[in-house]
Protein backbone atom coordinates (compact mmCIF):
# COMPACT_ATOMS: atom_id res chain seq x y z
CA UNK A 1 0.00 0.00 0.00
CA UNK A 2 1.36 3.44 -0.91
CA UNK A 3 2.55 5.60 1.97
CA UNK A 4 0.63 8.87 2.08
CA UNK A 5 1.58 10.82 5.22
CA UNK A 6 -0.31 14.03 5.84
CA UNK A 7 1.19 17.18 7.37
CA UNK A 8 -0.21 17.84 10.84
CA UNK A 9 0.76 19.17 14.26
CA UNK A 10 1.07 17.80 17.80
CA UNK A 11 0.97 20.30 20.67
CA UNK A 12 1.76 23.01 18.08
CA UNK A 13 4.84 21.12 16.86
CA UNK A 14 5.23 19.90 13.24
CA UNK A 15 4.07 16.31 12.79
CA UNK A 16 2.91 13.95 10.08
CA UNK A 17 -0.04 11.58 10.17
CA UNK A 18 -0.21 8.09 8.68
CA UNK A 19 -3.53 6.25 8.44
CA UNK A 20 -3.70 2.50 7.94
CA UNK A 21 -6.39 -0.14 7.66
CA UNK A 22 -9.23 -0.18 10.20
CA UNK A 23 -8.51 3.52 10.77
CA UNK A 24 -5.38 2.97 12.87
CA UNK A 25 -3.68 6.38 12.88
CA UNK A 26 -0.13 7.29 13.93
CA UNK A 27 0.97 10.88 14.56
CA UNK A 28 4.76 11.25 14.29
CA UNK A 29 6.81 14.21 15.58
CA UNK A 30 10.20 14.30 13.78
CA UNK A 31 11.58 17.05 16.04
CA UNK A 32 11.22 14.78 19.08
CA UNK A 33 13.35 11.93 17.77
CA UNK A 34 10.67 10.58 15.45
CA UNK A 35 8.35 10.03 18.42
CA UNK A 36 5.00 8.43 17.61
CA UNK A 37 3.11 10.82 19.84
CA UNK A 38 -0.33 9.36 19.23
CA UNK A 39 -1.69 6.01 18.09
CA UNK A 40 -5.47 5.87 17.75
CA UNK A 41 -7.60 3.03 16.46
CA UNK A 42 -10.76 3.35 14.39
CA UNK A 43 -12.90 3.92 17.49
CA UNK A 44 -10.79 6.95 18.49
CA UNK A 45 -9.17 5.18 21.43
CA UNK A 46 -5.70 6.55 22.27
CA UNK A 47 -3.27 3.70 22.97
CA UNK A 48 -0.21 5.73 23.94
CA UNK A 49 0.42 7.64 27.16
CA UNK A 50 0.22 11.40 26.78
CA UNK A 51 2.41 14.03 28.48
CA UNK A 52 1.57 15.79 31.70
CA UNK A 53 0.11 19.30 31.83
CA UNK A 54 3.51 20.91 31.16
CA UNK A 55 5.26 19.73 28.00
CA UNK A 56 9.05 20.18 28.21
CA UNK A 57 11.07 21.31 25.22
CA UNK A 58 12.40 18.48 23.02
CA UNK A 59 15.31 16.76 24.73
CA UNK A 60 18.73 17.26 23.16
CA UNK A 61 22.06 15.64 23.92
CA UNK A 62 22.86 13.10 26.66
CA UNK A 63 20.01 13.59 29.13
CA UNK A 64 18.07 11.22 31.38
CA UNK A 65 15.03 9.66 29.70
CA UNK A 66 12.83 10.05 32.78
CA UNK A 67 13.48 13.81 32.80
CA UNK A 68 11.79 14.18 29.39
CA UNK A 69 8.09 14.14 28.51
CA UNK A 70 7.54 10.41 29.27
CA UNK A 71 4.90 9.75 26.66
CA UNK A 72 4.30 8.19 23.26
CA UNK A 73 6.52 5.74 21.39
CA UNK A 74 10.28 6.40 21.25
CA UNK A 75 13.13 4.41 19.69
CA UNK A 76 16.25 3.41 21.64
CA UNK A 77 19.40 3.26 19.47
CA UNK A 78 22.35 2.61 19.30
CA UNK A 79 22.09 1.45 22.90
CA UNK A 80 19.48 1.20 25.65
CA UNK A 81 21.34 1.80 28.90
CA UNK A 82 23.93 4.54 29.32
CA UNK A 83 27.36 3.05 28.78
CA UNK A 84 30.88 3.71 27.49
CA UNK A 85 32.31 1.91 24.46
CA UNK A 86 36.05 2.21 23.86
CA UNK A 87 36.02 5.60 25.57
CA UNK A 88 32.91 6.83 23.71
CA UNK A 89 29.98 7.68 26.01
CA UNK A 90 26.63 6.24 24.93
CA UNK A 91 23.55 8.07 26.21
CA UNK A 92 20.69 6.82 28.37
CA UNK A 93 18.12 5.13 26.09
CA UNK A 94 20.42 5.91 23.16
CA UNK A 95 20.38 9.03 21.00
CA UNK A 96 17.54 8.35 18.55
CA UNK A 97 15.00 9.95 20.89
CA UNK A 98 17.03 13.16 21.35
CA UNK A 99 17.97 13.67 17.69
CA UNK A 100 15.70 15.52 15.22
CA UNK A 101 14.73 13.20 12.37
CA UNK A 102 14.65 14.25 8.72
CA UNK A 103 12.82 12.90 5.69
CA UNK A 104 14.58 10.10 3.82
CA UNK A 105 13.86 8.28 0.58
CA UNK A 106 10.79 6.08 0.08
CA UNK A 107 8.77 7.72 2.84
CA UNK A 108 11.23 6.95 5.65
CA UNK A 109 12.39 9.31 8.40
CA UNK A 110 15.63 9.01 10.29
CA UNK A 111 18.97 10.46 11.38
CA UNK A 112 22.73 9.93 11.27
CA UNK A 113 24.38 8.71 14.46
CA UNK A 114 26.47 11.09 16.56
CA UNK A 115 28.23 8.71 18.94
CA UNK A 116 28.91 5.94 16.38
CA UNK A 117 29.10 5.84 12.57
CA UNK A 118 25.65 4.54 11.63
CA UNK A 119 22.41 5.63 9.96
CA UNK A 120 18.98 4.75 11.35
CA UNK A 121 15.56 5.13 9.73
CA UNK A 122 11.96 4.01 10.15
CA UNK A 123 9.16 3.85 7.64
CA UNK A 124 5.50 3.48 8.64
CA UNK A 125 3.54 1.62 5.98
CA UNK A 126 -0.25 1.41 5.86
CA UNK A 127 -1.59 -2.13 5.48
CA UNK A 128 -5.05 -3.54 5.07
CA UNK A 129 -5.29 -4.25 8.79
CA UNK A 130 -3.23 -1.44 10.36
CA UNK A 131 0.35 -0.17 10.14
CA UNK A 132 3.75 -1.79 9.64
CA UNK A 133 6.91 -0.23 11.07
CA UNK A 134 9.94 -0.98 8.89
CA UNK A 135 13.38 -0.24 10.38
CA UNK A 136 16.78 0.09 8.73
CA UNK A 137 20.17 0.46 10.43
CA UNK A 138 23.39 0.63 8.46
CA UNK A 139 27.05 1.25 9.27
CA UNK A 140 28.56 4.29 7.54
CA UNK A 141 32.26 3.74 8.21
CA UNK A 142 32.94 0.71 6.01
CA UNK A 143 33.13 -1.73 8.91
CA UNK A 144 30.93 -3.35 11.57
CA UNK A 145 29.39 -1.12 14.25
CA UNK A 146 28.09 -2.42 17.61
CA UNK A 147 24.39 -1.60 17.72
CA UNK A 148 21.42 -2.18 20.00
CA UNK A 149 17.83 -1.19 19.32
CA UNK A 150 14.57 -1.35 21.25
CA UNK A 151 11.15 0.11 20.63
CA UNK A 152 9.97 2.06 23.68
CA UNK A 153 6.19 2.54 23.54
CA UNK A 154 4.48 3.80 26.68
CA UNK A 155 0.94 2.47 26.59
CA UNK A 156 -2.07 3.81 28.45
CA UNK A 157 -2.54 1.50 31.45
CA UNK A 158 -5.55 2.34 33.63
CA UNK A 159 -5.98 0.69 37.06
CA UNK A 160 -6.42 -3.06 36.75
CA UNK A 161 -4.36 -3.41 33.55
CA UNK A 162 -2.41 -6.66 33.13
CA UNK A 163 0.34 -7.92 30.85
CA UNK A 164 -0.90 -11.14 29.25
CA UNK A 165 1.73 -13.48 27.75
CA UNK A 166 1.25 -16.85 26.03
CA UNK A 167 0.74 -19.75 28.48
CA UNK A 168 4.07 -21.34 27.52
CA UNK A 169 5.98 -18.36 28.95
CA UNK A 170 7.34 -19.48 32.30
CA UNK A 171 10.23 -17.05 32.82
CA UNK A 172 11.26 -13.51 31.89
CA UNK A 173 14.66 -11.82 31.68
CA UNK A 174 15.72 -8.21 32.16
CA UNK A 175 13.36 -7.00 34.90
CA UNK A 176 14.49 -3.66 36.28
CA UNK A 177 15.85 -4.03 39.79
CA UNK A 178 16.13 -7.84 39.53
CA UNK A 179 19.16 -9.78 38.29
CA UNK A 180 18.83 -12.76 35.98
CA UNK A 181 15.90 -14.91 34.92
CA UNK A 182 12.77 -14.77 37.05
CA UNK A 183 9.55 -16.83 37.05
CA UNK A 184 6.62 -15.09 35.36
CA UNK A 185 4.12 -14.47 38.17
CA UNK A 186 0.74 -12.85 38.65
CA UNK A 187 2.44 -10.05 40.56
CA UNK A 188 4.65 -9.20 37.59
CA UNK A 189 1.63 -9.26 35.28
CA UNK A 190 -0.11 -6.45 37.16
CA UNK A 191 0.48 -2.89 35.93
CA UNK A 192 0.00 0.01 38.34
CA UNK A 193 -1.57 3.22 37.00
CA UNK A 194 0.65 6.30 36.79
CA UNK A 195 -0.13 9.99 36.29
CA UNK A 196 0.46 11.30 32.77
CA UNK A 197 4.14 12.11 32.26
CA UNK A 198 5.33 10.17 35.31
CA UNK A 199 8.19 7.62 35.25
CA UNK A 200 7.36 4.04 36.17
CA UNK A 201 8.59 2.40 39.36
CA UNK A 202 11.17 -0.36 39.06
CA UNK A 203 10.82 -4.06 39.64
CA UNK A 204 7.14 -4.32 38.75
CA UNK A 205 6.91 -5.12 35.05
CA UNK A 206 8.77 -7.32 32.58
CA UNK A 207 10.98 -5.19 30.36
CA UNK A 208 13.23 -7.60 28.51
CA UNK A 209 12.88 -10.54 26.13
CA UNK A 210 11.11 -13.62 27.41
CA UNK A 211 12.21 -17.22 26.97
CA UNK A 212 9.86 -20.18 27.02
CA UNK A 213 10.52 -23.64 28.44
CA UNK A 214 13.63 -25.34 27.16
CA UNK A 215 15.33 -22.17 25.92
Amino acid sequence: MTLTPTASTWRDEPAHRVVGGTGLTALVVPGRGGKIASLRDGTGREWLAQPGPTLPAPARGPVSFVDAEMCGWDECAPTVDADTLDGTPLADHGEAWTTPWTSRAAGAWGYDGRSLPYRFSRRIEPTGTGLDLVYTAEATAGGPVPFQWAAHPQFVAPPGSRVVLPPQVLHVDGIYGVDGRQPWTDELARVDALPDGAPSSTGSTPTGPWRGPGS
